[in-house]
């Protein structure tokens, strides 16, 4: 009885604490802000943390990865207050689960670190 009650309280507490199944814990969720510019497009990706991370040309347009980390993006206000004359889409790949910036236009793109960790991209015509 006393172990039934003590087991009871441990996953209460592990509910409230967000602690899941075996200690598994959600993805940490990435709010993507976006912003039109004189001649580019900027995303802003502000992480809790600095983080390991590759940027590259893939088809289509660029890719944004972090290497064992779990992350998941939310892309909800991105075109909010920019258009899609450069950054066509914007999607997490469900296999790889890094970020993929499709791209229409002739132009390019450079990633760089802005203060504490958070990931600058810039989409540029040209």
């Amino acid at each position: 009885m006393i172990r039934a009650l003590v087991l009871a309280l441990g996953l209460a507490v592990g509910v409230v604490f967000g602690a899941g199944p075996a200690g598994a814990q959600a993805a940490e969720t990435v709010r993507i802000r976006a912003g039109d510019h004189v001649g580019f497009s900027r995303l802003v990706l502000p992480l809790n943390r600095s983080l390991d991370w590759r940027f590259g040309r893939v088809e289509g347009g660029y890719a944004l990865d972090f290497p064992g980390a779990d992350l998941s993006f939310d892309t909800s206000q991105v075109y909010r207050l920019i258009g899609r004359d450069r950054i066509a889409s914007l999607r997490q790949d469900a296999e790889s689960g890094r970020l993929v910036i499709a791209v229409e236009c002739d132009c390019y793109a450079q990633a760089s670190v802005f203060g504490a960790g958070w990931i600058v991209i810039d989409v540029a015509s040209g």
